[in-house]
């Protein structure tokens, strides 16, 4: 809302998903944005899944979102250390792009869609709807245009009726993907370099 900006963000996204609305949705918009977690303890790399990170994703309706690990390596309390990207089912197919960057220029009136241009050449439109009336682009980004860099995966929406768009899951590995089940349970065991090595972490303190 007016005069927000990125400290009352992070303190209305806290409120909503560790204060007094513990168990709000909290959207992250379109490819790239994300929220970090922390956590009062570390988080064990023990046998089977780990963690879970909660959504609203049903049969028909998955968004998966990649998942990151971190371990808080220096003890500072903040997740400055190294992140590792965790390896879900689609990470091998085919059609999943690694070092894939989007830029989104800022609107240039309220209320108008966003621009964005890809590192392969593509371009289009995050379209304005009804049911999200407030500006896309941050309002206090002193900069034109946000860049954001990670792994895109495949396409998984079937449109089985003009403008009727079924988004299938992956099998594991992503959040917002599975329904909240133990299907949607996060293995740390799972985590990779920047190479897609598997790491061996002992624990974490923070997720992406």
């Amino acid at each position: 809302t007016a005069g927000d900006d990125a400290a009352t963000m992070v303190q209305k996204a806290t409120d909503c998903l560790a204060g007094t609305a513990n168990g709000t949705i909290v959207s992250l918009g379109s490819w790239g944005g994300y929220i970090i977690f922390g956590f009062d303890h570390q988080i064990e790399n023990g046998s089977g899944a780990d963690f879970k990170i909660t959504g609203n994703a049903f049969a028909g309706n998955a968004e998966p979102g990649i998942v990151m690990v971190a371990a808080d390596d220096n003890q500072n309390g903040l997740p400055d250390d190294t992140w590792y990207e965790i390896c879900g089912s689609a990470h091998q197919h085919d059609e999943t792009q690694r070092q894939y960057v989007v830029t989104y220029k800022k609107h240039r009136s309220s209320g108008d869609s966003i621009v964005w241009t890809d590192n392969r050449g593509n371009n289009g439109y995050i379209v304005k709807n009804s049911f999200r009336t407030q500006n896309y682009f941050p309002d206090w980004a002193t900069d034109d245009s946000l860049v954001f860099v990670g792994t895109r995966l495949p396409n998984n929406a079937v449109e089985q009726a003009p403008n009727y768009f079924v988004l299938n899951a992956f099998e594991y590995g992503y959040a917002d993907n599975q329904p909240n089940t133990t299907d949607s349970g996060i293995d740390i065991a799972w985590a990779t370099d920047t190479a897609g090595n598997p790491v061996v972490l002992q624990g974490i303190d923070f997720v992406k």
